[in-house]
C-alpha cells in the first residue's frame, strides 16, 4: 500500500532543511521505519513493513486571526500560496516548490474528476499502464502525471459523445507517445489569462490544475515522458495489432496491452544504461479488480510472494 503525506509547517519555508534533516534522523533510528532515503524535500520510507510512505513537507500559510472569523482554511490557503507565489521573484520556480501546499485542492479536483465513472476508469487504467513500464530512477509525481493526462483523454471521449474506455485509453497513450506536442491545462482554479506565454508555449506542457506556475513537467520529468513516450508508442502498435484481430475475426487478449515492459530479449528500442536483470519475476495478476504489478527477484523472494505469483496472469522468468 502507498501513502502520499504532506506536513503542513508553521513558520518554515522551503526547503525545510532542518525539518528534514531531524525527521530522517529520527525514521533512521526507530524500528518501525525501514528504506528511508531524503531526496530533495521528499522522504520515503516504509512503515510496519508494508506501507510505502512519500512524505513532503508544505508551508502553512493560514492566518490564524481569519480562521477564527469562520473562513474556509482550503480557501485560505489556496488564496495565500499563490499570493506568495505571485509576489516572488521568480513565480516558476516558487511555483514548482509550493506546489506541495495546494495539495489538498489537487486531490479536491482529481475526486470532483473521478465522480464520473468513465473517468476514474481510465485514470485506473493509466496509472496501472505506468505501473508495468520500467523507467530508471525516481520521478517525482509519477503517478500525478498519469492520472492528469488520464483525466484529460476521458475528458476528450466523453466530449464526442461517448464513454468507451478503450478509446479513452487509446487517446491516453497517444498523448503520452507525443510529448513535444503536449499541452494540457485546466481552467477551473485560475483563469486563461493568469497562464503566462512563457508557461503556455512549453512543451511538454501539464499544469498544475491548482498552479498556473507550475509545469509537472519541468526538470526531470521532461526526460522521463520523452521514455515514457517510447513505452506508449509499443502499447499503441500492441491495441492496432489487437484491432486488425478483432476486424479479421480472431480471438482478442487485451490483458496483453499490459504485458511488463521493456521485454528484456527484444527490446523494440535502445535503452542506455540498462541491463538484462537475471532470475527477475515480472508479474500482473488477474481478477476481478484491477490491481497493481509485483516485481521481486526469485532470491529475495518470500513464501507470500510465491503464493501470490502462482495466480497471476502474465508470469516471465528471465
Amino acid at each position: 500500500m502507498d501513502l502520499d503525506l504532506v506536513v503542513f509547517l508553521n513558520d518554515c519555508e522551503y526547503p525545510f532543511e532542518d525539518f528534514m534533516r531531524d525527521l530522517d534522523e529520527h525514521i533512521e533510528l526507530s524500528d518501525t521505519y525501514t528504506n528511508c532515503t531524503l531526496n530533495g524535500t521528499r522522504l520515503f520510507f516504509v512503515a510496519e513493513g508494508t506501507l510505502h510512505v512519500d512524505l513532503l513537507p508544505a508551508t502553512n500559510r493560514l492566518p490564524r486571526s481569519e480562521l477564527s472569523q469562520g473562513r474556509n482554511p482550503q480557501d485560505l490557503q489556496y488564496k495565500m500560496t499563490l499570493a506568495y507565489i505571485l509576489n516572488s521573484s521568480n513565480p516558476f520556480d516558487e511555483g514548482y516548490q509550493q506546489s506541495p501546499a495546494l495539495s489538498k485542492t489537487a486531490v479536491e479536483f482529481v475526486k470532483r474528476k473521478n465522480e464520473v465513472f468513465h473517468c476514474s476508469t481510465v485514470t485506473r487504467l493509466a496509472k496501472f499502464w505506468s505501473k508495468t513500464v520500467c523507467v530508471e530512477g525516481f520521478h517525482s509525481g509519477r503517478s500525478t502525471i498519469m492520472e492528469y493526462i488520464a483525466i484529460r483523454s476521458a475528458e476528450m471521449e466523453q466530449n464526442t459523445g461517448r464513454e468507451n474506455t478503450l478509446k479513452a485509453f487509446r487517446r491516453f497513450l497517444t498523448i503520452v507517445s507525443n510529448p513535444e506536442e503536449m499541452a494540457i491545462y485546466w481552467t477551473e482554479y485560475y483563469k486563461i489569462g493568469d497562464i503566462k506565454p512563457r508557461m503556455k508555449n512549453s512543451r511538454p506542457l501539464l499544469l498544475d490544475p491548482t498552479n498556473p506556475y507550475n509545469n509537472i513537467l519541468r526538470g526531470k520529468n521532461k526526460s522521463f515522458m520523452v521514455e515514457m513516450a517510447k513505452f506508449a508508442q509499443v502499447s499503441m502498435d500492441r491495441l492496432e495489432e489487437a484491432d486488425c484481430r478483432a476486424r479479421r475475426g480472431e480471438s482478442v487478449d487485451l490483458q496483453s496491452l499490459f504485458k511488463p515492459q521493456p521485454v528484456w530479449i527484444q527490446l523494440p528500442f535502445y535503452l542506455r544504461r540498462r541491463s538484462q536483470p537475471k532470475n527477475f519475476v515480472v508479474s500482473v495478476r488477474d481478477g476481478g479488480d484491477l490491481t497493481m504489478p509485483k516485481t521481486v527477484t526469485k532470491k529475495s523472494m518470500e513464501e507470500s510472494d510465491r503464493e501470490i505469483i502462482e495466480n497471476f496472469c502474465f508470469l516471465s522468468q528471465k
